[in-house]
C-alpha cells in the first residue's frame, strides 16, 4: 500500500505563505520612515553620528541669543536618503516691528547653522513668529 501524499495542497499553502511574506516585506520597504534621529557619516577615522536633538538645541540657543524672541521651539528632521535637513522654528517676538525682516534673518542663520553643523544641504526652513501680547506673556502650546 502506497501512502497518499497531498503535495498539491501542501505546495499551494506554502506558495500562499511565501507570497504573504513577500507582500509584507514589500510594504514595509515602501512605507518605512524616511527620516532618522541621527545622521551617520563615514570618514577615514571612523563613523560620526550626529543626533537630531543636539542640532535642534544648538539652533534654539542661537536664535534665542541673537534675536528678541522667547519660547523658541525648533524641530529638525533629518532626511535619510538624501542626507538633507528640514527645520521648523516657532518663536514669540517681543517687538512686532519688521516681522518679515526678522524671520528672514532667522531663516538665514538657521540655514547657515545647519550647513555648518551637519555639512548637508538644507532642504527647507520654516520660521513661524508670533507677536507677544501687551498685557500678558504669550503661552507656549505643546
Amino acid at each position: 500500500m502506497a501512502a497518499k501524499y497531498h503535495l498539491p495542497k501542501c505546495g499551494l499553502g506554502l506558495a500562499a505563505f511565501s507570497a504573504l511574506v513577500f507582500l509584507t516585506l514589500l510594504l514595509i520597504a515602501l512605507f518605512r520612515r524616511q527620516t532618522t534621529r541621527q545622521l551617520s557619516f563615514d570618514s577615514n577615522k571612523g563613523q560620526l553620528n550626529i543626533d537630531q536633538g543636539a542640532v535642534a538645541k544648538t539652533i534654539r540657543h542661537t536664535v534665542a541669543e541673537n534675536y528678541p524672541v522667547q519660547n523658541v521651539d525648533v524641530a529638525v528632521r533629518l532626511v535619510k536618503r538624501q542626507k538633507a535637513a528640514v527645520a521648523t522654528v516657532d518663536a514669540v517676538l517681543f517687538h512686532s516691528d519688521n516681522l518679515v525682516g526678522i524671520s528672514q534673518a532667522i531663516k538665514q542663520d538657521v540655514v547657515t547653522q545647519l550647513q555648518h553643523s551637519l555639512g548637508v544641504p538644507v532642504k527647507k526652513v520654516t520660521v513661524n513668529l508670533q507677536a507677544a501680547t501687551e498685557g500678558r506673556p504669550a503661552a507656549r502650546v505643546i
